[in-house]
């Protein structure tokens, strides 16, 4: 199951944010007795803007949002809490940004000493919250971290991890050349992963547009590749997602008096469940189809039994004697007979226009 934010809902929550920009950094806290995420990566961010304080909490990777009340936070900061204070206290929020369809959140602040810093929310893999200074270089981390194509450590230029495709960004035109172009075995797998929708947006983009999930990306036709395109835009021109978690929806600022990690994680697992039920009904409804025509397939074997029966006894008695050229041409003229497989054996009958 997901435990992550996606990057779509990530989109709507950062268009909530922008109502942040232009407020002042009071304070950073840690959330107490954090049971979502590691030390370092559980912050609270409290910030005065023109309507009163607000607070954005972040448990990376799993939840971000943002509320009206303090939550519970530690008594005492821990060192990267302490580090984020020493360069950030009294700094001005400039700008929130989304780096293309990453799951990144950026806070641009501008102190008074005219510097400038990028602290930014990484909600991906085992996320990591980090400080860049104005020259891209990491300044301090949550956690140290190195991959293949990028290293997470003080010293190192801070650098973005390969590039997925801008699914917000394409025209139709794009959209349907990064989908052909995908070498998934499946159109869901291309849209989750190559395209960066998730699991959960792509199996609704499907849904949505009447496209077989588990078709190979290069068989869809144009009408398919518009619909899923039509779909697309239509989930993102929503001003909320139809799965985005209590976290990440921004709208809905929390009214309690603290939000502690385990109401946090009680909302994930809400949010979870949520998410299970819809696949769950929608593979109750792919079982229904199946069922559906299996019954129509069955009813026209029924209804041309004589004619099922009669070819089945005449194959089974031939094919000790005939060779498989004299069977072709005995059969040959037999307009209920589609094809004949000399391997197996296997016949394919046509009736009424359908294959059984």
């Amino acid at each position: 199951m997901r435990n992550q934010i996606a990057a779509i809902e990530l989109r709507t929550l950062v268009s909530e944010l922008k109502q942040l920009e232009g407020s002042w950094l009071d304070q950073v806290y840690e959330l107490q007795q954090p049971a979502a995420a590691k030390p370092g990566k559980s912050i609270v961010l409290q910030l005065n803007t023109s309507e009163g304080k607000r607070f954005l909490v972040c448990l990376a990777p799993s939840s971000l949002f943002f509320s009206s009340k303090k939550p519970a936070t530690a008594e005492k900061p821990g060192g990267f809490c302490s580090f984020l204070r020493h360069h950030l206290g009294n700094a001005r929020l400039a700008s929130v940004l989304q780096p293309g369809s990453e799951r990144i959140l950026e806070l641009v602040f501008s102190s008074r000493q005219q510097l400038h810093f990028r602290l930014i929310i990484e909600l991906f893999s085992k996320g990591n919250v980090i400080l860049v200074d104005e020259k891209g270089v990491i300044l301090g981390c949550a956690e140290h971290q190195a991959w293949r194509d990028r290293t997470v450590r003080p010293g190192f230029a801070y650098a973005l991890p390969p590039a997925t495709a801008d699914f917000a960004a394409m025209n139709e035109g794009q959209f349907q050349k990064a989908v052909l172009s995908s070498e998934k075995d499946s159109v869901v797998k291309a849209l989750a992963v190559d395209l960066g929708l998730s699991g959960t947006y792509a199996e609704q983009l499907c849904s949505a547009a009447a496209v077989d999930k588990s078709k190979k990306p290069s068989k869809l036709s144009q009408l398919e590749l518009q619909k899923l395109y039509s779909s697309l835009q239509q989930l993102l021109s929503r001003k909320q997602p139809i799965n985005a978690t209590l976290e990440a929806n921004a709208t809905a600022q929390l009214t309690a008096a603290s939000v502690s990690p385990k109401t946090a994680a009680f909302s994930m697992r809400i949010n979870e469940l949520e998410i299970a039920i819809g696949q769950q009904n929608s593979a109750v409804a792919e079982f229904a189809r199946v069922a559906e025509e299996a019954t129509k397939a069955a009813k026209l074997i029924y209804e041309h039994y004589q004619d099922v029966k009669r070819i089945l006894d005449d194959y089974n008695t031939l094919r000790k004697t005939f060779t498989p050229d004299q069977l072709r041409e005995y059969f040959g003229s037999n307009k209920l007979i589609r094809s004949i497989d000399e391997k197996t054996g296997q016949i394919t009958l046509e009736i009424n226009g359908n294959s059984q």
